[in-house]
C-alpha cells in the first residue's frame, strides 16, 4: 500500500539443559552421547504495531521460543593429535504438542562435522561443514492470517541448508585469564532448499566467551 514500516522482537530465548554421557575415551579419541530438554522460556506473543493494526501479532520466525518443551539427543566423536584436531556431532530436536497459541515448530535434525589446526599454545583456526532440516509447522496460530503475508502461512516453513564455517578459538594466556576462551565462526550458505516463500539466509557469524571453572 506504498507505505514503508519496521518490525522487531528482542529477549531470551529458550532455555536448554543437557547432560554428556561418555562411551569412549582413549587413543586421543572421544565419544559421547548428548541428551537434553529445551524448555519455553522464549515468548511466542509478541506483537508490534503495523500499517493496518496497532498490537499485532508478529510471524512465526520472529517469535523468541517454541513455546514447547523439546527433547533432544545426539552424539559426538572428537579426535586429535599434537597439532591437529577433527570431530562430528548429530543432534535431533524434537517437538511434542502444540503450544499455547495452537501450533508446533518443525523437529529439527543438525548435523556438523569440524577440523582444526593449533597456530600456538594458545591460539588455533577451524573449518567445519554443516547441515540441518527443519521440518514444517504444524497447527497454525489464530490470530496469523495466511492472506496477510508470506510469514503468516505455515505452508511457507521448513528447510534444508549446507554451511560452510571458518573459525578461530583464543585460549588467554595471562594467569589471572587463563581459564578463559574466546571463540568467533562465521559460516556462509552454500546450499538450501527452502519450502513455499521464505527468506533464503546467506551468512551468520557467532561469538562466544567461555570461562571454565577448572582447567586441566
Amino acid at each position: 500500500m506504498g507505505t514503508n514500516f519496521s518490525t522487531s522482537s528482542e529477549g531470551l530465548g529458550d532455555l536448554s539443559i543437557s547432560g554428556l554421557l561418555k562411551l569412549i575415551n582413549k587413543n586421543r579419541q572421544l565419544v559421547l552421547v548428548n541428551l537434553g530438554l529445551s524448555l519455553p522460556t522464549g515468548a511466542i506473543d509478541q506483537r508490534a504495531t503495523a500499517p493496518m493494526m496497532e498490537n499485532a501479532a508478529l510471524a512465526y520466525p520472529m517469535q523468541l521460543g517454541s513455546g514447547t518443551l523439546d527433547p533432544f539427543f545426539g552424539a559426538t566423536y572428537t579426535g586429535q593429535s599434537n597439532r591437529f584436531s577433527w570431530g562430528l556431532q548429530s543432534k535431533y530436536k524434537l517437538k511434542i504438542g502444540n503450544n499455547s497459541e495452537n501450533y508446533s515448530l518443525g523437529n529439527r535434525f543438525d548435523l556438523v562435522g569440524w577440523g582444526a589446526i593449533k597456530a600456538s599454545n594458545n591460539l588455533s583456526f577451524s573449518a567445519s561443514l554443516s547441515y540441518f532440516n527443519s521440518d514444517k509447522i504444524k497447527g497454525a496460530d489464530t490470530d496469523l492470517d495466511p492472506m496477510m503475508m508470506p510469514l503468516f502461512n505455515t505452508a511457507n516453513s521448513g528447510r534444508s541448508q549446507w554451511d560452510v564455517g571458518m573459525g578461530t578459538n583464543y585460549i588467554f594466556p595471562d594467569k589471572v585469564l587463563e581459564n578463559l576462551r574466546f571463540s568467533a565462526e562465521i559460516k556462509m550458505a552454500v546450499a538450501q532448499n527452502i519450502e513455499g516463500i521464505q527468506m533464503k539466509n546467506k551468512w551468520l557469524a557467532t561469538f562466544g566467551l567461555q570461562y571454565a571453572l577448572s582447567h586441566h
